[in-house]
């Protein structure tokens, strides 16, 4: 992680869903992932991601940035690092961006 911050011209941003919102997206998918696809239960699959986010938090929390991806669309994810990229001192009001577009936000903070 040291590699990519300390490296010119790089961003890093951490795409912060919980324990339960993980479980969620990547049972469905698990037999797409050789990591997952041994693991039967949700629980069994909610226990190996906590303890694999546990392990490696440290390093995720040393990004530039963090968004909160629970309960966001993608194009409202898209449009908060699109903010942040634009003006990182703004804190961005995510749920808005599930209900206007980011042009007209990036002209207000312009």
């Amino acid at each position: 992680m040291n590699l990519i911050l300390n490296a010119d011209n790089t961003l890093v941003v951490y795409l912060k869903a919980s324990i339960q919102t993980l479980v969620g997206r990547l049972f469905k998918e698990k037999s797409k992932r050789p990591l997952l696809s041994h693991l039967e239960l949700e629980s069994e699959l909610m226990e190996f991601i906590g303890k694999h986010l546990f392990e490696r938090a440290p390093f995720y929390e040393q990004s530039n940035f963090v968004v909160k991806t629970n309960d966001l669309t993608i194009d409202a994810i898209v449009h908060h690092i699109i903010l942040k990229l634009i003006k990182p001192d703004v804190v961005c009001p995510l749920k808005l961006f599930q209900y206007v577009h980011v042009e007209k936000w990036i002209k207000r903070y312009l």
